[in-house]
């Protein structure tokens, strides 16, 4: 075989084998690019197919849609790398199609590979002649060798025809169901909230775009849905909770506007979804949360000012006891943030105070509240929360509050009676008493219908908590007189600023007698005791005589049940004469007392009520009637002779000092009759002298005056 020449053998071989091998490696490509994207469509086909069944069946909401959307896009990116960026990126060299042209045609015996190889080790310029010999082999071979039959042509058919039908059907699909196509698009790829074709619609009522809905725990679960298109024959109500309960609610037709179902009370999350006519809706989810409420509080009084009291801390109570102007301040921790907080009262009418809550973000979901002047009665807080949702069976707090009770007064007149008279000195004690402290304190008298005067409290300090004055109240310095009455009253006021709270006795109203009428009241007064003390001295002597009886009875013996009662009654009887006897020896005292505050007790007069008649009364009434009562008591078990005497001998004491003190009772009566006979004959003496004056004086007129006496002056009496 000759060989050509170089430049001719060069360009030979670009003709026969280098440009085969290159329209080769071109469509080799477009068969791996056709490959791929016929894989690419039928994944995008049939993960398109899946997503429009899953939307259409479940109608996804947005954020599901969005997920579904990513890991189709994520799947498909996978197979663009793997089926058409990954083959199409890989090189194919002239010396591996050679190679597969060679296996494909053996009758080659690897010339072609073999010439390939050397052209690219060798330059043409350097070749030696047996690689040129080579070189012409392969082109002359080659000539009569089709490149192309390595290709799978049929496959590549099908491919392009399987690609294309996919096509057309997805064309076909998409222009015979447009109403379907549309919704999918929009809803799965815009992220558009667009509803898919049907004939009845159906939307739970109060729930958002996600289809959630809060709702406080305990409340009972009413769904209804909104009827939208063709009204479906039936519904049904599938719900389901995480703890596993499953159930199933025929709902009931509304109006046929409105579907509604009950579930019953909520208390941990639900899920459902309903069915009827060719609707399907999505999962609804109600979320189980918790009512706004007060979990702890805590409350801060203030005291006013004045009161110079320290601020009172209390936790957990819900009676407050409040002093009027008081600063009251409460803190109550939530169980979670709320959007409003007030303070309301029974009528839900909000408390004129101050109420702040927290911002959402703090740790602490806190309200506080600020009232300055609290006001008595009911409230409660009424809180709402982010979800809408109001505080249900609110804890009640009951403000009392309590005014600053003005002073407490107490005047006492020890020792003086109704009657007093000109000359009197009256012991006066005034007693003020505030729980915060005292800014004045007085004594008011009033003579007749003139002006109060008004008394100093001696000693007084203001802001004392308590004050007691003693007073020696002069009836001449006011200058009462006989006939008048005197009004005395004790007045106190507090040191709360504006206006204090005053204080105030009810009047004692003193009647201003002569000594002489004063003196008539206490013989009055005495003839009473008297006569008291001797009804009291008749039943100490019955009293005597009925033990004297129930010894006889008893005999020397036990005294039987019977017996024994009758003798614990005669001892009662007695101890009730010892009570008796000391009122009657503190009304003589009271008497004294008078008689000596109104200056008309004479000395005579302090030795026998007090000698005489107080201490005997008070000896008998506290020794000698106790004794003869222990000595009927001793009676009880068993009477003996010496009991029985002593029993006996211990009345006989009794009514031997009772008659030694009416004794001394008649003696002061006989020696006041003739006190008041010798008064009496004193006063009509001086009525005689006065009317001889009046006569003796009337005569010289007579005789001495004119003869025709004035017009006036007759008709008088002689």
């Amino acid at each position: 075989m000759s060989v050509a020449p170089v430049e001719e053998l060069a360009g030979e071989l670009r003709e026969s084998v280098l440009a085969p091998l290159a329209r080769l490696r071109r469509r080799a490509r477009v068969y791996l690019a056709l490959a791929g994207a016929q894989q690419l469509a039928v994944a995008v086909a049939a993960a398109s197919l899946v997503q429009f069944l899953l939307d259409w069946s479940l109608k996804l909401p947005l954020s599901q849609r969005i997920v579904l959307s990513g890991v189709l896009l994520l799947y498909w990116a996978v197979i663009v790398w793997r089926k058409l960026i990954v083959p199409l990126s890989r090189p194919m060299p002239d010396h591996l199609l050679a190679g597969l042209v060679d296996r494909a045609n053996p009758e080659l015996h690897d010339r072609l590979s073999s010439a390939v190889e050397l052209a690219e080790q060798m330059p043409s310029g350097r070749r030696p002649e047996l690689i040129n010999t080579v070189l012409a082999e392969a082109c002359d071979a080659s000539a009569h060798v089709d490149f192309s039959r390595i290709l799978n042509h049929r496959r590549a058919a099908r491919q392009a025809a399987g690609l294309l039908g996919l096509i057309l059907v997805i064309a076909l699909a998409v222009g015979e169901f447009p109403s379907l196509a549309g919704p999918w698009l929009a809803r799965n790829w815009l992220m558009q909230n667009e509803a898919w074709p049907q004939h009845t619609h159906l939307w739970p009522e109060g729930f958002d775009a996600d289809g959630r809905r809060r709702m406080a725990r305990g409340d009972v679960i009413e769904i209804s849905a909104a009827i939208t298109g063709r009204v479906p024959d039936s519904a049904v109500l599938h719900w389901w909770t995480p703890s596993g309960r499953r159930r199933r609610e025929e709902m009931s037709l509304v109006a046929d506007t409105r579907l509604t179902a009950s579930v019953g009370q909520l208390t941990e999350q639900l899920q459902f979804r309903i069915t009827g006519g060719d609707e399907r809706t999505r999962v609804f989810t109600i979320e189980a949360v918790e009512r706004p409420r007060v979990m702890h509080t805590r409350a801060r009084i203030t005291p006013p000012e004045y009161t110079r009291l320290e601020p009172l801390e209390i936790e957990q109570q819900t009676v407050l006891e409040i002093l009027a102007g008081s600063l009251l301040e409460i803190e109550a921790l939530l169980n979670k943030p709320v959007q409003q907080a007030r303070f309301v009262a029974a009528d839900e009418s909000d408390a004129p105070c101050e109420v702040s809550w927290g911002d959402p973000a703090d740790a602490q979901a806190v309200v506080r509240l600020r009232w300055a002047a609290p006001q008595a009665g009911i409230y409660r807080f009424a809180l709402l929360d982010f979800d809408n949702l109001t505080s249900r069976n609110p804890v009640s707090y009951t403000l009392k509050v309590a005014p600053d009770a003005p002073p407490t007064v107490k005047l006492d007149l020890s020792g003086v009676g109704e009657m007093v008279t000109p000359q009197a000195e009256l012991p006066v004690r005034l007693t003020c008493e505030d729980t915060y402290g005292l800014s004045a304190a007085r004594l008011l008298v009033q003579t007749a219908e003139g002006p109060e005067r008004t008394l100093s409290a001696p000693g007084f300090e203001p802001a004392a908590r308590k004050y007691t004055g003693e007073f020696v109240l002069m009836m001449a310095a006011g200058g009462a007189t006989a006939g008048q009455t005197v009004r005395i009253r004790g007045e106190a006021r507090d040191i709360r600023p504006g206006e204090p709270n005053a204080g105030t006795t009810p009047a004692t109203s003193l009647r201003v007698v002569s000594p002489e009428d004063l003196l008539i009241e206490v013989a009055r007064r005495e003839l009473g005791l008297r006569q008291e003390f001797e009804r009291l001295i008749s039943a100490q002597a019955a009293l005597a005589d009925g033990l004297e009886r129930w010894l006889a009875a008893v005999g020397d013996g036990t005294p039987d049940s019977m017996q024994a009662q009758r003798l614990a009654g005669l001892a009662r009887t007695q101890t009730l004469h010892a009570t008796r006897c000391l009122a009657i020896a503190r009304a003589f005292e009271q008497i004294l007392a008078e008689m000596r505050i109104n200056r008309v007790a004479r000395p005579g007069d302090e030795q026998r009520i007090s000698e005489r008649l107080v201490s005997p009364l008070g000896r008998l009434a506290r020794e000698t009637i106790p004794a003869s009562a222990d000595a009927m008591a001793a009676l009880r078990e068993q009477v003996r002779p010496q009991l029985g005497l002593d029993a006996k001998t211990a009345q006989a004491n009794v009514l031997a000092e009772m008659r030694e003190i009416l004794k001394s009772m008649k003696e002061w009566e006989g020696y006041r009759e003739a006190v008041a006979l010798l008064e009496s004959t004193i006063a009509a003496q001086a009525e005689v002298r006065s009317a001889t004056l009046e006569a003796v004086a009337q005569q010289l007129d007579d005789i001495l005056g004119p003869d025709d006496p004035p017009a006036e002056s007759q008709g008088a009496a002689p």
